[in-house]
């Protein structure tokens, strides 16, 4: 994905590796002859041989390589690391507000995150509770927190119903996303806030991963390329929904 960080999973600990090396304690009688000019003598010896046990210690620490190093990354730190305690991942609703989405310090609910393609739809996971380090208020499960109302209130019958009616407007929740509310800034490089729908974006491979439509009836085309159900009729996309239109004009 063109997401800078994608949070695939939560926290993996680093054990420590402990070894021992092999030991023995055999003891094997070793015979050796002395010949003498009247009679030949055996002298049997004992020869006792061992090797010291050996233990490592590993790393212990549960951040990445065994240490704290002052950067999270969340797809292998969790809460136990420093480096992510005071992250979004690990302080619930965290927004730090200064006009950027930032991966690792705005919850994707924060004013900064919205409609933001760092908050991809896609991780919205239905099941009750709003893990708001990964799902924005496009989410269900989101949309009752407070820095969610104001995005749901402006929406029809101040309600949201993943449509976006042509009397909503961009703060509007349910247009996050949408071809309306989002323009191609045209430099010859498909860059993460790029429209999928723009022309620099025709050959790109994330854009045109049929896996990335999500077939909900709304074009979020941040996320969804002209190939998918959701686009083709967009008018960015141009008739028959053919790849990579010119989109809206540079910014």
């Amino acid at each position: 994905m063109r997401r800078t960080v994608e949070v695939v999973g939560f926290s993996m600990l680093l054990g420590g590796a402990v070894w021992a090396g092999c030991s023995s304690d055999d003891s094997e009688p070793q015979a050796t002859t002395t010949a003498t000019s009247s009679s030949t003598t055996t002298t049997t010896t004992t020869t006792t041989s061992s090797s010291v046990s050996t233990t490592s210690s590993g790393p212990s620490s549960p951040c990445d390589g065994g240490r704290e190093d002052g950067v999270c990354n969340p797809s292998i730190e969790g809460c136990d690391c420093d480096d992510c305690k005071p992250t979004a991942k690990c302080i619930e609703d965290l927004c730090t507000t200064d006009g950027a989405c930032d991966v690792l310090y705005d919850s994707c609910i924060c004013p900064d995150c919205d409609g933001d393609y760092v908050c991809d739809p896609s991780y919205c996971n239905d099941d009750g509770l709003c893990t708001s380090f990964v799902e924005s208020c496009m989410c269900a499960d989101c949309q009752s927190k407070p820095d969610c109302q104001d995005n749901v209130s402006v929406c029809s019958n101040m309600q949201a119903d993943g449509s976006c009616g042509v009397d909503e407007g961009c703060a509007c929740v349910d247009c996050f996303g949408t071809p309306a509310c989002i323009s191609c800034v045209v430099n010859d490089l498909c860059e993460l806030a790029d429209p999928c729908y723009c022309s620099d974006c025709a050959d790109d491979t994330f854009c045109n991963d049929p896996a990335e439509c999500v077939n909900n009836g709304v074009c979020l085309a941040l996320f969804e390329g002209c190939q998918c159900a959701d686009c083709q009729d967009v008018p960015e996309c141009g008739a028959g929904g053919g790849g990579g239109a010119g989109g809206a004009g540079g910014m």
